[in-house]
């Protein structure tokens, strides 16, 4: 070998070897006991709290506004005169729409908030990287039918 070579050679850093790849969640690995167990079993007292709350939340004015709006307005009406005056996303809306033609009564709109909440939360504590949290409030806006961004 050339002197120019050997002196590239010496002058290149060492290789810093990668970090290992994520393992699972340590929250939600399976077998890890009752550290394993906390979120999902926060996540059964976050249902059951919903599941006493939701049939005895009383309808503020606004959820009434938006499920009168999807249950009364065509959706090009909806869409494209009504929700100018909202302050809501139109996805919210559109839901609402999907489930007036489908029948279902103005008191089911609370169930439908909650199992939205409990999908999004199903959805943190398995992919979240978070410690569980000993906070109520997310189960208090759960039980209000009206739009998460609203």
């Amino acid at each position: 070998m050339s002197s120019a070579t050997l002196l590239r050679e010496r002058a290149r850093p060492a290789a810093v070897p990668l970090p290992p790849p994520p393992g699972p969640n340590r929250w939600t690995r399976v077998g890890d006991g009752l550290v394993g167990a906390a979120p999902w079993l926060l996540l059964g007292a976050f249902v059951l709290q919903l599941a006493l709350i939701v049939p005895r939340h009383e309808a503020w004015f606004d959820e009434a506004q938006a499920w009168l709006l999807a249950r009364d307005s065509g959706l090009v009406e909806l869409f494209a005169e009504r929700l100018r005056y909202e302050g809501n996303p139109g996805l919210w809306h559109l839901l609402l729409f999907a489930l007036t033609r489908i029948g279902m009564p103005y008191e089911g709109l609370g169930w439908v908030s909650a199992a939205i909440a409990v999908a999004g939360a199903v959805l943190l504590v398995r992919h979240g990287p978070f410690p569980p949290s000993p906070w109520p409030g997310p189960c208090c806006w759960s039980a209000t039918g009206r739009s998460p961004c609203g």
